[in-house]
């Protein structure tokens, strides 16, 4: 966090200019802190990642991360489970009709922490669906690290 803090600065502002760079900074931020269970922090970014899909950028190249699956990372920080959805749905569609297979297969991986999250038997058995689907994707790519980070998701949770 204290990283963060330290670079802060080179994210993007609500309602200012903001280069290529700093949107690719905010959405890794946005995806680490995620990762991290940082759930708070990247809620905080919710309204920047709005701001990103406002400009009309569907994918940011450097990171080849489209801006649907960082909005839809923020919103489930936030608990608006509807809207994470509502993204989510959007940058799957984008990837199947690109077609682009890691996005694919990170979108529903990101959609499934979001559906144990937020709880219930029918969220857990929809994101036991998504990791597989993800899983067998990072297999096929030869990607054992993200098969390992998406079938720990469903792991029963360490007491």
């Amino acid at each position: 966090m204290r990283v963060l803090e330290e670079n802060r600065g080179l994210l993007p502002r609500i309602a200012e200019p903001a280069t290529v760079g700093s949107w690719a900074m905010l959405a890794c931020v946005i995806e680490g802190l995620a990762m991290l269970g940082q759930w708070e922090a990247a809620a905080e970014l919710y309204p920047l990642a709005h701001q990103l899909v406002a400009t009309g950028a569907i994918c940011i190249a450097w990171i080849a991360r489209f801006s649907a699956t960082v909005e839809g990372l923020a919103a489930a920080a936030a608990c608006d489970w509807d809207d994470a959805e509502r993204h989510f749905d959007i940058a799957s569609r984008q990837a199947e009709r690109l077609p682009h297979q890691l996005e694919l297969a990170e979108v529903g991986r990101f959609q499934a922490a979001m559906l144990l999250r937020r709880g219930g038997t029918h969220q857990r058995e929809q994101a036991a669906q998504l990791v597989r689907k993800a899983a067998d994707v990072y297999r096929r790519m030869g990607m054992p690290r993200h098969v390992e980070i998406s079938e720990r998701l469903l792991a029963p949770a360490a007491s």
